[in-house]
């Protein structure tokens, strides 16, 4: 896969776009490609910024919300974009998670140590996690390194996050206190995901493991083979399990609520990345190295491949919109990618 400059942060390859700071308050998209009704998947490009887009989620507006560099935007119902500013400079926005109680985006600020909230007022909350990454993690503006926060999931009036360059998970509580746990030394937990047995579920990258975590805070960690590099995770009430993706092992996993895993592989040099579930019981996830959205079922029988119209698009997460299609952050083409199954 043919892709322009990157450099690794924290785990993360990030794009080094040249040029293009900073974006108005709200603009039109540009041109979709490949307009279809169903089956086939549009494009939209964004306003420049210093980065792509790297997070995506419905929001409490009835928009999809992305993470866009320095910035937070989102995209109506009519394809008009807004972009939202932050208090603090270089924040490298990563995760987004939607909460609808509180009504906003919950967001990780991977370069700034932090973890945030936002709502559609553009009103934002920012709570700094007390420890900071080790001497290889990347350099946080403010001073010292960033634990570079990545995973958020909600639990309760809790939120969780992990530390992916600190080894740790957080929980952040309604008093705006941060708790947190370590995971074992240079595990690299990255995704998170809120299992259906009431536990929290993590993938490992560096220890190729995926772990549990009790709310009390009682760790687990199940390994998985050598290099696979897993990635996100996503949990489904209806078959109790929990599923997640290996990006150099080129397949979809399934962990049991007991630690059970059962592998299913995909094509060729998938590298698969983001993950959701679909309202039938069906897989949906980012199939990174084809440059394409895959699909499959719990049994593990691999469907369809649904290609991305820009070629090295970079595609790294996926989520379900409001209007019931597929949204996919394309960090290297700065574009959002839409699939109406």
């Amino acid at each position: 896969m043919k892709l322009r400059k990157y450099v690794m942060f924290g785990g993360v390859l990030m794009s080094l776009l040249m040029g293009g700071f900073g974006a108005a308050s709200a603009s039109s998209h540009h041109a979709l490609k490949n307009s279809c009704s169903t089956g086939c998947v549009k494009e939209y490009r964004l306003p420049p910024a210093d980065d792509g887009p790297f997070g995506v989620t419905a929001g409490p507006d009835g928009r999809v919300w992305f993470s866009h560099g320095s910035t937070i935007g989102s995209i109506t119902a009519s394809r008009r974009v807004r972009i939202y500013s932050l208090p603090t400079t270089g924040p490298s926005v990563g995760w987004l998670t939607l909460d609808r109680k509180r009504h906003g985006v919950w967001f990780a600020e991977r370069a700034t140590n932090k973890i945030g909230f936002i709502k559609p007022n553009n009103s934002v909350n920012e709570y700094t996690i007390p420890s900071m990454g080790g001497a290889n993690c990347p350099a946080n503006p403010a001073g010292g390194t960033s634990s570079v926060p990545h995973g958020i999931v909600l639990k309760g009036r809790y939120v969780w996050f992990t530390e992916q360059c600190g080894d740790k998970i957080g929980r952040l509580g309604p008093d705006g206190k941060i708790r947190e746990y370590p995971t074992s030394t240079g595990a690299g937990p990255q995704g998170l995901a809120l299992g259906p047995d009431g536990n929290l579920w993590f993938t490992e990258r560096y220890a190729n493991a995926v772990g549990k975590i009790t709310p009390s805070g009682k760790l687990t960690e199940y390994p998985l083979a050598a290099g696979v590099a897993p990635q996100r995770i996503v949990g489904d009430r209806r078959d109790g399990d929990v599923w997640f993706t290996e990006l150099h092992g080129d397949a979809i996993g399934r962990i049991t609520p007991s630690g059970h895993i059962k592998l299913f592989p995909l094509p060729a040099g998938a590298e698969p990345v983001g993950i959701t579930v679909g309202r039938k019981g069906d897989i949906w996830f980012v199939d990174f190295g084809n440059n394409a959205i895959g699909h499959m079922t719990m049994s593990g029988r691999f469907l369809k491949e649904y290609p991305l119209p820009f070629p090295s698009s970079f595609a790294l997460q996926i989520a379900w919109g409001p209007d019931h299609t597929l949204w996919v952050s394309q960090n290297a083409t700065n574009s959002l990618a839409r699939l109406k199954p």
